[in-house]
């Protein structure tokens, strides 16, 4: 299996060198001395934005004068729940140029967001794809950035590939995404000793979480937990039932108090959880944008979720999560930064299976109430 693992790795360098010649090739004329703009891309969902702040920020440092902007899809951020700038503030990008994924099935929907990017006049153009963007797809993006006359490329790198799975499952690091993403920025001489995250919640948010805070005497000496049952992708879902036994286990062992937060396609089982635990729950589902959440996260002693934006979110903070994840991506991926977090994951025999689906979903769906129990002993703050 170590032979494996040195032949994906040897996979990875072939790969990423090939990258590296053609953006040679495809930017060598169009070399510029003074970066005026920089073009970033980036696409994904809560989660996926929050990784890629401290990206962000190291850019807006390391450039202050740079006229920055940011390329991103309109149909997945965020489900269109709120503008994308209430996350990751209005001061980083000058503006925020958006796309439709549909739309780029046609030739003029391509002519269309090839004009609105030349029209920029773009000198270096920052690539911070997902982690799992495959070759082919490398290269189609780097002939489409170089078309759209950016002037310098960066990012262009293979950090996932499906070859030999299992050996790289074990005996290959993968950094978390927000370790990846700002790794992918030292190439321009961007280094962040920390990564920053700087979550900026103004006084109307703070206020607004302030009402619908349970009274005092209601959380007077008990713990906070806040309790996301969401993910993007069904395969990451944890069961409703078991969301539910383990509210009821955590109030009846530790006396704590239950704030749920999700979005609304969660409402049923929010509603559930909720009306079981009574006076000792609150239910936020829907009811707070992405300020307000980080807000609420804030007061809480530890953060229970499936992988999803509020266990990103959580873990920059700085407060404890515990993440119920499935075993489909190799350990590591997709993990908050920092320490202060506990991952429960089953490994399979078909782990690492890479797929969007599953039928059975028996890595995750088999993960027990009293485990998830015990990493909560772990992080609570008990007397």
């Amino acid at each position: 299996m170590r032979i494996e693992n040195q032949l994906a790795g040897i996979i990875y360098n072939l790969a990423n060198a090939a990258l590296d010649s053609l953006n040679f090739l495809v930017t060598l004329p169009k070399k510029k001395s003074c970066l005026k703009t920089i073009l970033v891309f980036r696409t994904g969902n809560f989660g996926d934005t929050v990784c890629a702040i401290p990206a962000y920020r190291a850019l807006r440092r390391h450039f202050p004068d740079a006229r920055l902007l940011l390329l991103t899809s309109r149909d997945r951020v965020f489900n269109q729940r709120q503008p994308l700038t209430s996350l990751i503030g209005s001061s980083i990008f000058k503006e925020i140029i958006y796309y439709e994924p549909g739309d780029l099935g046609s030739i003029s929907g391509i002519g269309k967001l090839l004009r609105c990017i030349r029209s920029q006049r773009v000198d270096l153009m920052v690539y911070l794809g997902q982690y799992d963007v495959p070759f082919w797809r490398l290269l189609r993006d780097m002939f489409f950035f170089s078309i759209a006359g950016c002037g310098k490329l960066a990012g262009f790198k293979l950090s996932k590939h499906r070859v030999f799975r299992i050996a790289q499952r074990y005996y290959r690091k993968f950094d978390c995404e927000t370790e990846r993403l700002l790794k992918i920025l030292f190439s321009l001489g961007v280094a962040e000793k920390e990564p920053g995250f700087d979550f900026t919640v103004d006084k109307a948010d703070k206020e607004l979480i302030d009402n619908l805070w349970p009274p005092q005497g209601l959380i007077d000496n008990r713990p906070v937990i806040g309790i996301s049952p969401g993910s993007a992708y069904p395969l990451k879902r944890w069961p409703q039932d078991s969301f539910l036994s383990l509210a009821k286990e955590l109030l009846s062992k530790y006396n704590v108090f239950i704030i749920l937060l999700a979005s609304e396609e969660y409402k049923t089982t929010c509603r559930l959880i909720s009306d079981s635990l009574g006076r000792d729950c609150l239910n936020l589902c829907a009811k707070t944008n992405f300020a307000q959440t980080a807000e609420v996260i804030k007061r809480c002693d530890l953060v229970v979720s499936c992988d999803s934006g509020p266990a990103h979110l959580a873990a920059s903070i700085g407060v404890p999560v515990i993440i119920i994840s499935s075993a489909w991506d190799y350990p590591n991926c997709w993990a908050p930064y920092g320490k202060n977090h506990i991952i429960i994951r089953h490994d399979l025999d078909c782990q690492v299976c890479l797929k969007p689906e599953c039928p059975t979903k028996e890595c995750i769906r088999g993960i027990a109430v009293e485990e998830v129990i015990a990493a909560c002993k772990e992080k609570l703050p008990l007397n």
